[in-house]
C-alpha cells in the first residue's frame, strides 16, 4: 500500500495479533467511504466485459458519475420517490431518458429504414406518435432530384460524373421550376472524380 503520509511499516499495536501497520488501521478508519462506493456501484452498473482498459475505466467513469449525480440529486430534492425503495433504480432511469430523448427526437425526423420494432419503441419513449414518411426526401421535403444508377462493374470518374450532372438543368427545369439554379447545392465529398479540373469547369460553366 502506498501513502504519501506515511513513510515506515510502523506497527499499530504491538497487542495486535494481525500485526496491522498503522497505514493500514489509518485506511481503515479513514477511507470507508471507498467500499461504499463500490459496493453502490456493483448494485447498478454499466460494466460489460471486455479486455479493452480505456474502455475498463470509461465504464467506471460513468458508474461513479451516475451515483455521483444521485446523491447531488437527492441532496437538493429530498423528496424524490422518498418512500420507494428503489429510488436510485428510479433515478438512473431517469437519467437515461433524459440523456437519449434528444437524440431520438433527432432520429425520428426520418425513420426511413428502421424496423417497426424499433419506431415502436421510440415512440413509447417519446409518448407520441411519429409522422412516417414514404420515399426519401430532399432538404425542402420535395423528394429526389435525380438518381442515376451506374452499370454493374463500372467505376465512377470524371467523365461519368460529368455525365451525369449534363442531366441535371433539364431534370430541374422539370421537375423544381420554381427554383433558381442559384438555390441548387451540389454537396459531395473531396473524392477526385468531383475535384477534377474536367467537373469544376462544367460546374462553373452550369453556374
Amino acid at each position: 500500500m502506498l501513502s504519501t503520509q506515511h513513510y515506515d511499516d510502523a506497527i499499530g499495536a504491538l497487542s495486535d495479533p494481525k500485526k496491522k501497520t498503522v497505514i493500514n488501521l489509518y485506511y481503515n478508519d479513514t477511507k470507508g467511504g471507498v467500499d461504499t462506493v463500490d459496493r453502490m456501484v456493483r448494485k447498478y452498473s454499466t460494466k460489460r466485459a471486455t479486455r479493452r482498459w480505456p474502455v475498463s475505466i470509461f465504464y467506471t467513469l460513468v458508474d461513479i458519475a451516475a451515483l455521483n449525480g444521485y446523491t447531488t440529486f437527492i441532496l437538493n430534492f429530498p423528496d424524490w420517490n422518498k418512500k420507494k425503495p428503489n429510488q436510485r433504480r428510479l433515478y438512473l432511469q431517469e437519467l437515461g431518458l433524459k440523456l437519449i430523448t434528444p437524440y431520438i427526437e433527432e432520429r425520428a425526423r426520418n425513420v426511413a429504414g428502421l424496423q417497426k420494432c424499433v419506431i415502436s419503441a421510440m415512440e413509447g419513449i417519446l409518448k407520441r406518435k411519429i409522422k412516417q414518411t414514404s420515399g426519401a426526401k430532399d432538404v425542402h421535403g420535395e423528394g429526389l432530384l435525380l438518381v442515376d444508377i451506374m452499370p454493374y462493374g463500372t467505376t465512377i470518374n470524371s467523365d461519368a460524373y460529368v455525365a451525369i450532372l449534363k442531366k441535371l438543368p433539364a431534370r430541374l427545369s422539370r421537375v423544381r421550376r420554381h427554383r433558381e439554379k442559384q438555390d441548387v447545392l451540389l454537396l459531395h465529398d473531396n473524392a477526385q472524380p468531383y475535384v477534377s479540373h474536367k467537373t469544376t469547369d462544367h460546374i462553373r460553366k452550369f453556374g
